[in-house]
């Protein structure tokens, strides 16, 4: 597919799309979603602003529970684990992307997975997260592409 032209969708507000040189519309969030990858966008406010639906999966919820939610929140650190670190991990990662623009590959990270349901147990997971610093017109960072590789089984071995 070759990209002849960037453009606002008039039919959807503020949805951003490339034309192909068959005019067919591609929307962007749309694209993001069906990434096969685990992952999420967030704002400089903390919030989530998209979500991968392999991200849904992983996490049994639907994407009206994440989006516009507080990441920290989303994602707490485990309260049955003294040694918890993630959250402050993954906040200092964030905020070296909002700062530097640079991408950052994390070490391997226990990060357990929240419950699904309200009074469940969390998860022991672990992942290899990756920060990615989207700029904006004025090539400010406005977003980070936060995305991981599942790695439970290598590192449970």
């Amino acid at each position: 597919m070759n990209v002849t032209q960037r453009t606002k969708c008039g039919a959807t507000k503020g949805v951003i799309a490339i034309m192909t040189n068959s005019n067919d519309l591609v929307d962007f969030q749309a694209l993001f979603e069906k990434m096969p990858i685990v992952g999420y966008v967030v704002d400089r406010g903390w919030r989530i602003v998209a979500v991968t639906d392999r991200l849904l999966e992983a996490i049994h919820r639907p994407r009206e529970q994440v989006i516009g939610q507080d990441v920290f929140e989303t994602f707490p650190d485990n309260p049955d684990n003294p040694d918890a670190d993630g959250s402050a991990v993954m906040r200092a990662s964030l905020e070296r992307a909002f700062t530097t623009g640079q991408t950052e590959k994390l070490p391997l990270q226990r990060y357990d997975a929240p419950p699904a349901e309200p009074g469940g147990a969390f998860e022991e997971r672990y992942w290899l997260p990756e920060n990615v610093p989207v700029a904006g017109p004025d090539g400010s960072i406005t977003l980070v592409i936060h995305t991981v590789i599942a790695a439970t089984p290598q590192a449970k071995n």
